[in-house]
């Protein structure tokens, strides 16, 4: 697939020959991936299956799989976790979601993607994810403020590198909010998210074409959910639309895309019940 513009929404990813249901578009390693604090406990922090070879004592919230393990994957962890352990007692308890997930990407940009990834792996982190939108001229003032406050915290621990400003902190939370994908995930349940820059440029659709999946080894997927021809637009659902209420309320649905993404859906679903 490849990314294009589009007219109205920016940009997009598109096919480059036609492919039939269940096609692997895309397959990748995110460029940077965090677990719900509530799943951190219990997930490797590389590629997410149930962990049952080593728990970090210090930071309690790290582990890694008998596949993951090694000393070299355990020393790239050491730096972000001294840096987890350095902070107030307060701000490592509750929801470290995005704690973490700065730490994660300081130690993408400082060592290196974690040791044993793909070639290429977390090239958008290193890249500070600068080609991905940060959406701010519609994100709400509460947002706005809540990242600048969240930088201006970060930065005042010495949680990221001298070379990152308080204001790239707060733009990088924006794209976060824009552009995160759920993954990874069970058949069940999401277990964190992740940001990815190319999977990043799909587009919305009530009725996508495409839909994330999860390969060996925490790699992110991206596939076919029907046949796509050749220049066709690549879609997923940024929904679960496998809840009966959000296919059938047109106006829940539009109320939860712009409380999250701020955007209002013109898709082929909502074309069609609006003028129903």
């Amino acid at each position: 697939m490849e990314v294009r513009e589009v007219e109205g929404k920016g940009r997009g990813c598109f096919a480059t020959a036609a492919a039939p249901q269940e096609s692997v578009m895309l397959s990748t390693y995110p460029d940077c991936a965090v677990l719900y604090t509530a799943m951190a406990g219990s997930r490797c922090g590389i590629c997410f299956a149930e962990h049952d070879e080593w728990f970090c004592d210090e930071c309690s919230s790290f582990g890694l799989c008998n596949q993951c393990d090694s000393p070299e994957t355990r020393e790239w962890h050491s730096h972000e976790c001294a840096r987890f352990i350095s902070v107030p007692p307060p701000m490592r308890s509750g929801d470290t979601d995005y704690l973490r997930f700065v730490l994660r990407y300081g130690n993408c940009l400082a060592h290196g993607p974690p040791p044993g990834t793909p070639p290429g792996s977390c090239n958008g982190a290193r890249e500070h994810f600068s080609t991905l939108s940060t959406n701010k001229e519609v994100q709400t003032d509460d947002f706005l403020a809540w990242a600048v406050q969240f930088a201006g915290l970060f930065k005042s621990h010495g949680l990221v590198d001298e070379g990152i400003s308080e204001e790239q902190l707060a733009e990088l939370f924006c794209r976060v909010r824009a552009n995160a994908l759920g993954f990874p995930f069970t058949s069940e349940e999401n277990l964190g998210w992740a940001l990815e820059v190319k999977a990043a440029m799909l587009n919305h659709s009530c009725l996508p074409n495409c839909y994330i999946g999860q390969g060996q080894g925490g790699v992110l997927e991206v596939r076919t959910k029907k046949p796509v021809q050749d220049g066709e637009e690549l879609t997923i659902s940024y929904l679960d639309m496998t809840r009966a209420d959000l296919c059938e309320d047109i106006k829940l649905r539009q109320e939860n895309l712009m409380d999250t993404f701020r955007f209002t859906c013109s898709c082929e679903l909502c074309t069609s019940q609006m003028k129903g």
